[in-house]
Formats: structure tokens, C-alpha cells, sequence
């Protein structure tokens, strides 16, 4: 009788509605922040798009769709508190961090329309069917990025390190549109990364299951595949930036261009960035890991 009642209280009632709003505002400002803020400030900046932001048009929409759905699991605990169940406050927060993202994103791409066009350098067409493509790769990305997230925030935690290991790299794209230069930039963005990799990885180990460190294996190769696939998703979408005549004559050339450079960077160690990233990150993990599963005093 009393759950009934509680059910049914106005103040729980209001609780919910802000608490929703909540998580929807806060999932569509870090798809913004991490999405759209580097190619604006990029656009602000100069007159025509540099190399990383080609990229990051498709990398920063993962990296700001799995920033969105991350939010989930810092209102899962406090749902809990207002919705009855476990599993249901992981679903209402998993919902309201989709709705908040993907209605974000949607509406961005439709109030941008023509605006995406001043994306090609001049003298270049972009055809509307190209911009149209790009915005629903874009919205694919976001898609993709934010279950990714959600994954990380509400999935087993033996998954986080692999959830999280290919969003992490790909925010480096957006992450040197917004950095200014500086001797050392890429090495220390590098290092912020691997940082980040390191906590996903030490976060994935779970106490008395010890199978959980091996997860890091898949973790850190998918780490290794994310790296091959920046400079081939940077490759791809500069075909696609040739303009709509190139790629009406050539349907298929970005998909050859991505599978050849994808099949050049995997086995080139130099694409993978140097040798102290992957200690940086081997060593944050455990040391995670370890204050994680430190015996109670």
C-alpha cells in the first residue's frame, strides 16, 4: 500500500519530470561539446576545414554520441531512488540520455541544412544527395557512439574497456581541432588518451573474477584498430570532399580508399602512436584496478 501511495505522489511525480529533463539536457550538451563545438570553433577559425576536422566530422559524432550516453550512469543511481527497480532505472535512464542525444542531433542537422555545404573548400560541389548522405552517416555515428556509451555506463563491467577503447581515440580528432599548437601537442594528447584508455581499462576489472583482467586483450586491440581507423576515415571523407561529380563517377572509390589505407595502418606500427602511450595506459589500469580491489581496511 505504501509503494502504491509513493507511486503516486505529486512530489515523487515532479522529481521524475525534472530528474528526465535533467538527463535529457545533459546528454545533448556533451553531444554538442564534444561533436559540434570543434567543428564550429574549426569553422570560426579558418575559411576552409583542415585535415583532422574531415575526420572528426564522423569521429567526433561517436566520440560525443558515447560522452551522451556515459551521462547514464550518473543519474542511474539517483533514478533509482525515484523509479521502483533496479533494471527499470537503468532503461528510463538509458532512454532519456537516447531521446536527449539523437533528438539533439536531429535537430541540429536539419536547422544546419545548406550550412553543411560551406563544408567543401570553394570551388567544390557538394550536391545536396552528398550533404544529405553526410548527415545521416553523421546521425549513424551518433547512433553508434551513444550505444557505445550506454554500454559503458549500464553493460557488464568486464565490457566498459571494449566500449570505450575506439570513442576514446577518435575524441583525439576532436581534441586537435580545439588545442592550440604547441611543441608537444600531439605526444601530450597522446598521453591524455592513454590516460583515459587506462581508467576504462582498470574500471573493467570486476573482484573475484579474475577472467576479467584478460578482457583487456580485445580492449587494447580494438585501441589498436580505432588508430588504424582514423587515417582511414580521414582518407575516405576527403573523397567524399572531392564533391558530388567525383563520387557519382565513382560510387565505390571511398569504400577501396578506406579498406586500403584500414589494411596499410594495421600493420604499420608507426600509425599507433608511440611506445610510451601504451605504457601510460598499461599502468593507469592496473593502478586503477588495484585502488579499485584494495582489500577494506
Amino acid at each position: 500500500m505504501n509503494g502504491e501511495t509513493r507511486a503516486g505522489d505529486p512530489g515523487l511525480a515532479r522529481r521524475r519530470w525534472w530528474l528526465r529533463a535533467g538527463v535529457m539536457l545533459a546528454a545533448a550538451a556533451a553531444w554538442l561539446l564534444v561533436a559540434v563545438a570543434p567543428q564550429v570553433f574549426l569553422l570560426v577559425r579558418a575559411d576552409e576545414p583542415s585535415v583532422p576536422a574531415v575526420s572528426s566530422f564522423v569521429t567526433g559524432m561517436v566520440a560525443g554520441g558515447t560522452a551522451a550516453g556515459c551521462l547514464a550512469a550518473l543519474v542511474r543511481r539517483r533514478a533509482g531512488e525515484v523509479i521502483a527497480g533496479r533494471h527499470t532505472a537503468a532503461v528510463w535512464a538509458a532512454g532519456a540520455a537516447a531521446v536527449g542525444t539523437l533528438g539533439t542531433a536531429v535537430g541540429t542537422f536539419l536547422l544546419a541544412g545548406g550550412v553543411l555545404e560551406g563544408w567543401w573548400p570553394s570551388g567544390a560541389e557538394a550536391g545536396s544527395e552528398t550533404v544529405a548522405g553526410l548527415a545521416v552517416v553523421a546521425l549513424a555515428a551518433t547512433t553508434g557512439g551513444l550505444a557505445l556509451g550506454l554500454l559503458t555506463a549500464l553493460g557488464p563491467v568486464w565490457l566498459r574497456a571494449c566500449a570505450a577503447g575506439v570513442p576514446i581515440l577518435f575524441a583525439q580528432d576532436a581534441l586537435a581541432i580545439v588545442l592550440p599548437e604547441f611543441p608537444g601537442a600531439h605526444l601530450g594528447t597522446s598521453w591524455l588518451v592513454a590516460v583515459l584508455v587506462g581508467v576504462a581499462l582498470g574500471t573493467s576489472v570486476a573482484a573475484g573474477r579474475p577472467w576479467t583482467w584478460a578482457m583487456w586483450v580485445p580492449a587494447l586491440a580494438l585501441v589498436w584498430l580505432a588508430q588504424s581507423l582514423l587515417p582511414a576515415i580521414s582518407a575516405t571523407l576527403q573523397q567524399v570532399h572531392v564533391g558530388a561529380e567525383f563520387l557519382r563517377a565513382y560510387p565505390f572509390e571511398p569504400f577501396r580508399v578506406l579498406g586500403e589505407y584500414l589494411q596499410l595502418t594495421l600493420i604499420d606500427p608507426g600509425a599507433h602512436g608511440p611506445a610510451s602511450m601504451w605504457v601510460v595506459a598499461l599502468v593507469v589500469g592496473v593502478a586503477v584496478a588495484g585502488w579499485r580491489l584494495r582489500a577494506p581496511r
